[in-house]
């Protein structure tokens, strides 16, 4: 976890100059799922929408999709996250999709702290 804490300091500070890669919520709307997913874009409707209407919603940053491709790629593990997902998909159940998403969060940990430990040795 502590990992994990350094590398979001560490791509937070890298990324936050890229509207590409961060942005603020109170930016987006419906029009950007694509760009920064449902939930996300669903927030910002309501950050723009209901202030007018005096109900306060906290705002934030959203990481966008662009910046998720490009860890996967820059990370290598873009194509074993697809030959997972695919046997998970032939194999079918509940239970192959469970340990299908286990050992995909464990190759996104792993890769995070491959790049942590990069970022600060350098």
């Amino acid at each position: 976890m502590r990992c994990q804490a350094v590398l979001y300091v560490v791509l937070y500070g890298a990324l936050i100059m890229s509207d590409r890669f961060i942005v603020n919520l109170k930016d987006v709307g419906l029009a950007d799922i694509e760009k920064v997913g449902g939930k996300n874009a669903g927030l910002g409707e309501m950050i723009r929408g209901l202030g007018f209407s005096g109900i306060r919603v906290p705002g934030g940053f959203a990481v966008t999709t662009d910046a998720y491709r490009e860890f996967l790629a820059s990370a290598g593990i873009g194509g074993k996250i697809r030959d997972e997902l695919w046997r998970a998909s032939r194999s079918g159940g509940t239970r192959a999709l469970q340990k299908t998403g286990a050992t995909i969060r464990r190759m996104i940990t792993r890769a995070c702290c491959r790049q942590c430990c990069r970022c600060i040795g350098s």
